[in-house]
């Protein structure tokens, strides 16, 4: 009866166990290497910056004169160039700041007591003025970006977000590939 009782437990427990794996691990939807199918697609369709500007930052940030990254009063992004200088770019460079609201404390000088912020932090998305305001981060006092089109898809994030964590300081080119594997896939 004791032996019945444990291997019933047993048993149990490994179909709940299985039933409870954690996402990205296998399962249905999930390939050899442990990617769901959204994220394939996306790796499939964002290869390299020029797919992110054309599918997230022009569409989001950069899409025509009413755009907030179109014109000289926040750093002009609609180009794939104009993007690309945004890498170490310190995060209050080319913004007019409002009257009575002063530089975001992210991005102030340490000699100021701020945190040297930069846009795009090559190698460390985590460490990126961009994330931090795409993801609306406890560290800015600043509204979530894009201010006026809705936050962007976790698909867009990621994307962001791995193509950042791929890029070498002075290494890397706007023409190389988006280098998925420092960045885990949340989908």
């Amino acid at each position: 009866m004791r032996f019945l009782f444990f291997s019933n437990l047993l048993i149990f427990l490994c179909v709940f166990l299985n039933a409870c794996e954690q996402p990205g691990t296998g399962g249905v939807g999930f390939n050899d290497e442990g990617l769901s199918d959204r994220c394939i697609n996306v790796q499939a369709q964002y290869k390299d910056l020029a797919d992110i500007h054309k599918y997230t930052i022009k569409r989001t940030c950069a899409f025509g004169v009413n755009s907030c990254h179109f014109d000289e009063d926040t750093p002009p992004m609609h180009t794939v160039g104009l993007f690309w200088n945004m890498i170490n770019m310190p995060c209050n460079t080319g913004v007019v700041i409002d009257e009575g609201s002063g530089p975001d404390a992210f991005c102030i000088s340490s000699a100021d007591g701020g945190n040297d912020g930069v846009v795009i932090k090559a190698g460390d998305a985590s460490q990126s003025y961009l994330m931090i305001r795409l993801r609306h981060d406890l560290r800015t006092q600043r509204e979530r970006m894009p201010l006026d089109v809705g936050a962007l898809s976790p698909e867009e994030l990621y994307v962001l977000e791995a193509w950042i964590n791929g890029l070498l300081l002075g290494e890397s080119t706007p023409s190389d590939l988006i280098d998925y594997s420092k960045t885990a896939c949340p989908l």
